[in-house]
């Protein structure tokens, strides 16, 4: 059957990402902001304009450094000596789901099967139909190991069902685990020595029957500080807390269940046919007032998350479009371009113009600087006239614009001091990835008829993973 938004079968025509009406747009609203300004700033700052630089300052500092000051206090997980994890005869089934994962499988599981030597844990790697050579690698894995531990599986199709995303696989893998604790990590999660008997022994801790981690983010190419994933990661570490103080999220990449916690959920299938399954799962655990937790697992595993431009533009751009691509009320239509544009424009001239009057202020205050020990000797009054040229106003915006320019290093030595991350190529925050969040943001308004990164358009005939009780043999 034909998708919504085709015709006679074949497919709705690609839109552009930015129409000529909306970039015309952008380009007029900045055209007028930029007049706006230097109207403002030139030949000296009015004072309204310095007390804006002010308030934009005012602004960073509450946003960008008190606001993420918490993470000093975010929960981690602590280290537990060897043997006070996993106790007695509980087993645990690690399961990792996997599709085209053949570059990085194998290292991957290997890590994995290196992490622990207890013989009460199995290695679940369920290959979800790859179309490269994941399953390849995982016979390579199982033959060279020779480890009873590992158990490749074969993933089934999706038949008439409805599920998204990767939780099919996942489903599939806790359907054959034999463990009483299910412990589901992406296929990009490097699982550290002792990592297991850390999991463990903070559930039983916590007294929960589940714990969401937040694995420690390797950044692999130049194009995740142009998008300022450090910064997400780092806003990342304020959510263990948030969460376990009532906030309905869960991470994804790591999660640890009993068994019972899980059935009682009604796993994966349950909430099978949403993207967010890890999301729904916390609103669902919300409702059936099942306890959970939420910490920063940073010193048990680590995870990669985008190896080039492209695939940083398509994951940014899924989560833009589930905050922004939803249909308003009583309109029943998404937020029109023009506005999402217009808006945008403004984001981006507030990130910029501080860098823009920082730079205009310093090159300002130099030429008067030289200006005055150029002609210190030619009459008494030089060094008084150039420091008129450079007054208060001047002074005030100048330093304004300092202070936000160092609120965006401070965000990020904040990052480095509390949670570990590095600081290279800070100064691109406010730059780069401000123009291209407005970019995805104008991209996100645009539909999405193949139902890629949405939760509507179940095709007819097709019933949702709940309501399809057959289960991996």
């Amino acid at each position: 059957m034909a998708s919504s938004g085709d015709v006679d079968g074949q497919p709705a025509k690609t839109r552009p990402p930015i129409r000529i009406n909306v970039a015309f747009g952008l380009v007029i609203t900045h055209a007028l902001l930029m007049r706006f300004i230097l109207d403002e700033y030139v030949p000296a700052p009015t004072q309204r304009f310095a007390y804006f630089m002010i308030g934009l300052a005012l602004f960073n500092i509450i946003v960008k450094v008190i606001g993420f000051l918490p993470v000093a206090f975010a929960p981690h997980t602590p280290k537990v000596e060897k043997g006070k994890g996993l106790q007695g005869d509980k087993v645990v089934s690690v399961i990792f789901p996997a599709y085209n994962e053949g570059d990085g499988i194998g290292q991957i599981a290997e890590s994995a099967l290196n992490s622990t030597d207890s013989p009460n844990v199995e290695f679940i790697v369920v290959d979800d139909r790859s179309k490269d050579n994941t399953w390849a690698e995982l016979q390579r894995i199982k033959k060279e190991r020779n480890d009873p531990r590992f158990i490749p599986v074969a993933g089934q199709e999706r038949g008439k069902v409805y599920w998204k995303g990767k939780n099919w696989a996942v489903a599939q893998g806790a359907d054959v685990a034999k463990g009483d604790y299910l412990l589901f990590a992406d296929s990009d999660v490097t699982l550290y020595p002792g990592a297991i008997d850390d999991f463990i022994g903070s559930m039983t801790k916590a007294e929960v029957g589940w714990v969401s981690f937040l694995p420690k983010t390797t950044f692999s190419c130049f194009a995740e500080y142009m998008f300022n994933w450090p910064g997400t990661c780092i806003a990342q570490g304020l959510i263990p807390a948030k969460v376990n103080t009532g906030k309905v999220y869960a991470f994804g990449q790591c999660n640890l269940f009993t068994r019972e916690t899980y059935d009682e959920l009604g796993g994966h299938r349950e909430i099978g046919h949403l993207v967010a399954e890890s999301h729904a799962l916390a609103a669902l655990a919300v409702e059936k007032k099942i306890k959970f937790r939420c910490q920063c697992a940073f010193k048990q595993a680590s995870m990669y998350w985008y190896n080039d431009f492209w695939e940083c533009w398509k994951g940014q751009l899924k989560s833009v479009r589930g905050r922004m691509g939803k249909k308003l009320p009583v309109v029943n239509r998404p937020i029109p371009r023009p506005v999402v544009a217009t808006v945008m424009s403004w984001y981006i001239s507030v990130q910029l113009v501080p860098w823009f009057i920082f730079l205009m202020g310093m090159a300002k205050l130099i030429v008067t600087q030289a200006t005055a020990y150029a002609y210190a000797d030619a009459a008494v009054g030089a060094s008084a006239s150039a420091s008129a040229s450079f007054g208060p106003l001047d002074q005030m915006a100048l330093g304004a614009a300092a202070v936000c320019v160092g609120c965006s290093f401070l965000n990020r030595l904040i990052g480095k001091v509390f949670l570990g991350y590095d600081m290279y190529y800070w100064y691109l925050a406010p730059i780069t990835s401000t123009v291209l969040v407005a970019c995805m943001a104008v991209r996100a308004c645009r539909p999405d008829n193949a139902g890629r990164w949405n939760d509507d358009g179940m095709p007819e005939g097709y019933v949702q993973p709940k309501d399809a009780k057959t289960k991996t043999k």
